[in-house]
C-alpha cells in the first residue's frame, strides 16, 4: 500500500462514533486484524529492501575496493584506486546505495506508522470504556 492510502485509512478507521460505542467496540478486533495484515505485508517488504540493500552494499564495496570481477569493470569502468579509509565516503555517495537507503527509510516509516496504529487499536477499548464512564457521569449514573 502507498503511504497516503495507509494514512487515509487510519484516519477513517480510528474515528470513534461517540453515539455508537457498542458497535465501535465490536469493530476493534476487525480493525486489529486488518492492520496486522497490512503490517505483516509491509514488514515483509521492509525485509526484502534490507536484504537488497546489504547485497548491493557488498557488491559496491567490492567494486570500489577493486575486488569485483573483471566483467563488472568492463560493464562499469572504474579506474581509480581508493584507500580503505575513503571507502565509506564513496559508498555513502554511491547512487545505487543512496536509492536503496531512501527506499529503506521510507519503508521503515510505513512500518513504524503501522506499529503505532496497532498499539492505538489495542488501547481502543480502554478509550471506549472511558467514554462510557464519562457519559454515565454526565447522565448522573
Amino acid at each position: 500500500m502507498k503511504l497516503e492510502e495507509i494514512k487515509d485509512a487510519i484516519a477513517q478507521d480510528l474515528k470513534i462514533d461517540r453515539f455508537n460505542l457498542v458497535d465501535e467496540s465490536a469493530r476493534t478486533p476487525n480493525l486489529f486484524s486488518k492492520y496486522l495484515s497490512i503490517y505483516m505485508d509491509e514488514k515483509a517488504k521492509l525485509r526484502a529492501i534490507q536484504r537488497k540493500f546489504w547485497e548491493t552494499y557488498k557488491e559496491r564495496r567490492e567494486y570500489y575496493s577493486g575486488s569485483a570481477g573483471d566483467d563488472k569493470y568492463k560493464e562499469e569502468p572504474f579506474d581509480r584506486k581508493i584507500i580503505r579509509q575513503d571507502l565509506d565516503i564513496w559508498l555513502d555517495a554511491d547512487n545505487k546505495i543512496q536509492d536503496l537507503k531512501d527506499r529503506l527509510t521510507f519503508q521503515e516509516l510505513i512500518v513504524e506508522i503501522l506499529e503505532r496504529t496497532l498499539k492505538e487499536i489495542n488501547n481502543r477499548n480502554y478509550v471506549i470504556r472511558c467514554m462510557i464512564d464519562v457519559i454515565k457521569f454526565e447522565n448522573g449514573s
